[in-house]
């Protein structure tokens, strides 16, 4: 007898599997650190959705692109 394949744990059902997409790579605006979509941390800001790879980065650029406070 042959050894069956080895198989993923998470298969089809759970959207992994051959020929599936997990997830996305996506860019991180402030420091360019490319990350999982699903890791990212989200953001609204000037009526764009961005996404951050940390809310550290997240912060920086919060810090960088908003009017100065009085």
């Amino acid at each position: 007898m042959e050894p069956e394949p080895e198989r993923d744990e998470a298969g089809p059902a759970e959207g992994r599997g051959p020929g599936r997409i997990d997830d996305v790579m996506v860019k991180d605006p402030q420091c360019g650190t490319y990350f999982a979509r699903r890791d990212g941390v989200a953001l609204r800001h000037a009526e764009r959705e961005l996404l951050f790879c940390s809310r550290e980065c997240r912060d920086q650029y919060l810090a960088a692109h908003s009017p100065p406070r009085d």
